[in-house]
């Protein structure tokens, strides 16, 4: 792109791809400036705009991502991701009615971006009345999505609503502990009759939920008895020092993997802390941890999970979750456990800005990167916040 540039500065094509390289790369300074020279050529290429609100997102400089997003959404009004784009930054700022509501432009994606159902029953919308309705809620997201807006479901119940919920195969077993009476199937599974249906995450409109009482159900799930107590014998050799479970990679193919998952190399200061025992609550290992795995002071328990049922079982025996912004941070959340979550400099929604808590989990302590790509500091002050909880020094 630079060499195309340079042999053509009026390359507007050329100009907007360096500045998405290095957004890509997380050169943000310069993907600005680069999308400040295409605008100058281009002022109505919405892709210019929407990819500099890109950009300012990632600096967490909010107002100006929500301008230019608007800007795009003014050139191209059927914009979907600048929409999408622009309802994350309502919810990262807390305005939840405004954010879930825009936040429904990502079914207007390309064909197959977003699982859109079609029935012959009606969508539930907000202000439809559900007193002896059967509503269908189904995942379309990923499994932390999922866990987090589990928590609406006694609130449907409690309104005079019967509800069925779709779901991965691997949550089945957690969510039937959800405190109300609810038909869990796996993802695919013929739904039975119903009169309404929702998915999961637009509950955030459907209830107009409110960010000062979206965490007042929290402890809301709990793993199975038979898996705490299995957990519990396995862990009592590592006798009464406090046990911390970690997880420090999500899913690869998540689209913000780059910026959320880290090497386990990465979390060596944590095990310098003396009187912690850790647990591994990983349920898979990426190949190039495993060999730094297996020479950490860490319980792996193996071949993984059978499911989240499983990891809740481990997590109900721990003291303490370290973890990224993966499911497994919803998980510990949803069981009311206390849970330290290393959140990048350019978080996820739900983490919203500087905050050291999280309205969602109350059980929930952020640790924020101080800049873009520093986990150092951020891990460097979970090592001395363990530290001062286990009363250990440094291990000789």
């Amino acid at each position: 792109y630079q060499r195309a540039a340079a042999l053509d500065p009026n390359n507007v094509i050329a100009i907007s791809g360096e500045g998405s390289a290095l957004l890509g790369m997380g050169r943000l300074d310069g993907a600005v400036a680069s999308f400040d020279r295409a605008l100058v050529l281009a002022p109505q290429l919405a892709g210019a705009w929407f990819n500099r609100a890109l950009a300012f997102a990632s600096q967490n400089r909010v107002e100006a991502a929500r301008r230019d997003f608007g800007k795009a959404i003014e050139i191209l009004p059927g914009y979907a991701m600048a929409h999408i784009n622009r309802a994350m930054l309502a919810l990262l700022t807390g305005d939840l009615a405004n954010g879930f509501a825009e936040f429904e432009w990502r079914f207007q994606v390309e064909p197959g971006a977003r699982d859109l159902r079609t029935y012959d029953k009606p969508r539930w919308r907000r202000g439809d009345a559900i007193s002896g309705k059967h509503i269908f809620l189904y995942a379309e997201q990923g499994l932390g999505d999922v866990i987090q807006f589990a928590r609406f479901i006694p609130q449907i119940v409690a309104r005079g609503a019967k509800v069925s919920l779709e779901v991965q195969p691997a949550l089945i077993r957690l969510l039937e502990s959800l405190p109300c009476p609810v038909a869990v199937l796996a993802s695919g599974a013929a739904p039975p009759a119903f009169d309404l249906h929702c998915p999961l995450v637009s509950l955030g409109d459907v209830l107009e939920l409110q960010l000062e009482t979206v965490g007042t159900q929290s402890p809301y799930l709990a793993a199975p008895a038979e898996d705490v107590s299995r957990w519990r014998s396995r862990l009592a050799p590592l006798g009464g020092a406090p046990k911390v479970g970690l997880a420090w990679s999500g899913n690869p193919l998540h689209s913000n993997d780059l910026i959320r998952s880290i090497a386990v190399t990465r979390l060596a200061p944590l095990f310098d802390v003396a009187g912690v025992r850790f647990v591994s609550l990983q349920s898979d290992v990426r190949d190039a941890d495993r060999a730094a795995l297996h020479s950490a002071p860490v319980l792996d328990p193996g071949q993984g999970f059978r499911d989240f049922g499983d990891t809740g079982g481990l997590i109900e025996n721990l003291d303490l979750v370290i973890s990224v912004d993966t499911s497994v941070a919803h998980l510990a959340g949803a069981l009311g456990k206390p849970v330290w979550v290393l959140v990048p400099f350019s978080p996820d929604w739900r983490w919203m800005l500087e905050r050291r808590d999280s309205p969602w989990y109350p059980s929930a302590t952020l640790f924020r990167q101080p800049a873009w790509g520093d986990w150092e500091s951020a891990i460097g002050e979970v090592s001395e916040r363990l530290r001062a909880l286990a009363g250990g020094a440094p291990r000789s």
